[in-house]
């Protein structure tokens, strides 16, 4: 038995059916459809917009044109490829946002590479004896902070690479997660509750 799909103009499978209908006929009933796939096999097909799902539909279970005729089937590649952009850029945000810093202040401090290496660079030239205490700092916000002395900058450092490690190792193993799950379910399970530093 043949089965005919209905395609929009994005090719999403939007109706099908075991009945043969012209394009006219198709296109009363729903005037988005813009062609029709004879002999569609009975496979995976996509129906609507929700390309994270796939839909299977076998023809002992209707005609095609309900969604109850199909079985839901987890589209894993994709699906997990964009549950993965939702982490990367989780982890984007949260190193945009810097983190904490007090030492008789509370300040926001930037994690971005650029800052990560001028803190090092500045450890360095202490080494070297050529920092004079305080040195003056902008904050996320633009405001001036003045790093005390070394130990303000240690702890500058420490608590900036904890932050980053706690972002960065985090999002690394929400990926794994995602990575080896083998089900939608699993993938659904895994949750990003990382927290700004």
């Amino acid at each position: 038995m043949s089965k005919y799909c209905y395609i929009d103009v994005d090719n999403n499978v939007i109706a099908s059916s075991t009945v043969e209908r012209s394009l006219e006929e198709a296109q009363a009933v729903n005037p988005a459809i813009v062609a029709i796939i004879e002999n569609a096999p009975d496979e995976v097909v996509v129906k609507g917009e929700n390309a994270a799902i796939l839909y299977f539909h076998r023809l002992d279970h209707g005609d095609g044109t309900a969604i109850e005729d199909y079985v839901e089937i987890p589209f894993l590649d994709d699906y997990k490829a964009a549950k993965i952009e939702t982490i990367d850029a989780r982890t984007e945000e949260l190193t945009n946002l810097g983190f904490t810093h007090t030492n008789g202040e509370t300040v926001k401090l930037s994690l971005t590479n650029t800052h990560l290496i001028i803190y090092l660079g500045l450890a360095r030239m202490n080494d070297m004896g050529l920092v004079t205490w305080p040195v003056p700092y902008a904050t996320i916000e633009g405001e001036e902070y003045l790093i005390s002395d070394a130990a303000d900058l240690d702890s500058i450092i420490a608590q900036g690479g904890a932050a980053l490690m706690y972002i960065r190792v985090g999002g690394v193993q929400l990926r794994s997660a995602i990575r080896a799950a083998t089900t939608k379910a699993e993938i659904d399970a895994i949750h990003d509750n990382r927290q700004p530093q």
